[in-house]
């Protein structure tokens, strides 16, 4: 019964979500166009405009471009929606764990509406299979560590190749199977919890000649503010300070998505487990608690989560509020189990009250959110719809035989105006011509080099190609332009 109603569920969310196209972003994009480089034996250029490259979702990628552009796009739309459909189940079945089942299609329903969620499914962004696979793991540990900790660490070693905050969750625990376990078990959880880390630096490795590229590299993009100079055809980073990354990351990943009344109450959930546990006795605190597993896996997520970008902020490393997708999850389930405590008679009547109060105040918060979510959701429709216009422009441009006459004659290519719009569009572009995103650098075209092919997007800023050149054809809001 509790499955069927989640499905129902996910397909009612699913049919307000799908109001609107579903379009690969610029991360996804460029993972694809880098897997499609390297099964064509070349080695991607991870230039100015490259996002950060993950081996998951790099092979996710290469696999996706076995089947050519319009396919693979329809691949990535596929993995997200799965992605987003396992978030769903995992918060429903950890929120259960915690709080029963009114509990988890509450956390379900609440997560899965969340402007933010929605904007991470309709651009294909890797936090969402991140973040289900990390609170599918934590749930299975919860539920039996002795029996699950092999599937929870398969789960974690796996989301390791996403996003390296899995890594610590992984430590934490191989740690706990290395003391109670056999040595047996001790060597494979080690392992596996090596697994990920080793497996990023043989990707780095085998990509750049340098296991720890993808760490010591400095991006020139992220949360900072991106000035295109068109003057100098230079692009400058004004960076915030690491604790406005921090406080922006914060406000955008957890009080925006979440509301502030059900961040609070999240927390306030945190607080009233911890009170019952502290005022047991102390043979009893760990029985005192419902689901104790559960609470601390839950607290582990969140401080590794906020730990990462707080370490990230002081790094001075390109952080955003997507990256705290983990813990706005678990403060959602926290927050929903508030609906167990509060009907639990040994919780006491004042801590009751104060559970029903913090779930009252997220009620209301969501509710008064809702106008402002249902732009933010029409917002994201309409940024889906510009990119796949502009993607599908592009493609079809690509593919006209005049187009690819003139590519063949010419002595290079280029593309632009310099955007990260326009460097994502690069990757469909290159893959209909057969060519690698190497071959096609992102530039300012008053200096495109002499004797190319030019590809422009005609609603981007600054100079176009030299000359009072016409273009040979146009199509979806682009111009291509022949050599000289």
């Amino acid at each position: 019964m509790a499955l069927a109603v989640g499905g129902l569920l996910l397909l009612a969310v699913l049919a307000v979500v799908l109001r609107g196209p579903l379009y690969p972003g610029g991360d996804a994009l460029s993972a694809l166009g880098w897997g499609d480089e390297i099964l064509a034996g070349n080695r991607p250029n991870f230039d100015v405009w490259a996002p950060a490259k993950h081996p998951l979702t790099i092979a996710v990628g290469a696999f996706a471009s076995l089947f050519g552009p319009s396919t693979a796009i329809t691949l990535l739309i596929a993995f997200s929606l799965a992605s987003f459909g396992l978030l769903g189940y995992a918060a429903y079945r950890f929120a259960r764990l915690l709080g029963g089942p009114l509990a988890g299609g509450v956390a379900a329903l609440v997560l899965l509406t969340r402007p933010g969620v929605i904007e991470l499914l309709a651009t294909g962004q890797k936090d969402l299979p991140f973040a289900a696979l990390t609170l599918l793991a934590a749930t299975l540990f919860a539920e039996g560590p002795r029996r699950n900790w092999l599937r929870a660490l398969v789960l974690l070693a796996i989301a390791g190749l996403i996003r390296p905050e899995a890594w610590l969750l992984s430590a934490l625990l191989a740690a706990w199977v290395a003391i109670r376990g056999e040595p047996g078990r001790r060597v494979a959880a080690i392992a596996l919890a090596a697994s990920a880390p080793l497996g990023w630096a043989l990707t780095d490795l085998a990509l750049t000649g340098n296991p720890l590229h993808t760490f010591l590299e400095r991006r020139t993009r992220g949360d900072g503010v991106r000035t295109d100079l068109i003057e100098s055809g230079e692009s400058v980073l004004v960076d915030p300070s690491p604790l406005d990354r921090f406080a922006n990351a914060i406000e955008i990943g957890i009080l925006r998505t979440l509301t502030v009344g059900v961040a609070i109450g999240g927390l306030l959930a945190f607080a009233i487990v911890a009170w019952q546990a502290r005022r047991a006795p102390r043979g009893e605190r760990w029985g005192s608690v419902h689901a104790p597993l559960g609470w601390v896996a839950a607290g582990a997520m969140l401080a590794t989560g906020v730990g990462a970008v707080a370490a990230f902020s002081l790094l001075n490393t390109p952080v955003a509020g997507r990256f705290l997708l983990v813990p706005a999850s678990v403060l959602v389930v926290a927050w929903a189990a508030l609906i167990w405590v509060g009907g639990e008679q040994s919780t006491g009547p004042r801590l009751r009250a104060l559970a029903l109060a913090g779930l009252l105040a997220g009620v209301i918060t969501l509710a008064l959110a809702i106008p402002d979510n249902l732009d933010d959701i029409n917002e994201t429709t309409d940024e889906s719809e510009l990119f796949a216009g502009v993607y599908d422009g592009a493609v079809d441009l690509a593919a006209m035989d005049v187009v690819a006459d003139e590519v063949a004659r010419c002595d290079g290519l280029a593309i632009g105006p310099p955007d990260l719009l326009v460097a994502a569009a690069r990757v469909q572009i290159a893959m209909e011509l057969g060519v690698t995103m190497r071959e096609i650098p992102v530039r300012q075209l008053d200096r495109a080099p002499p004797g190319a092919a030019v590809f422009r997007a005609d609603g981007g800023a600054g100079p176009g190609p030299p000359g009072d050149a016409e273009p040979l054809a146009a199509f979806g809001g682009w111009s291509f332009y022949g050599c000289e």
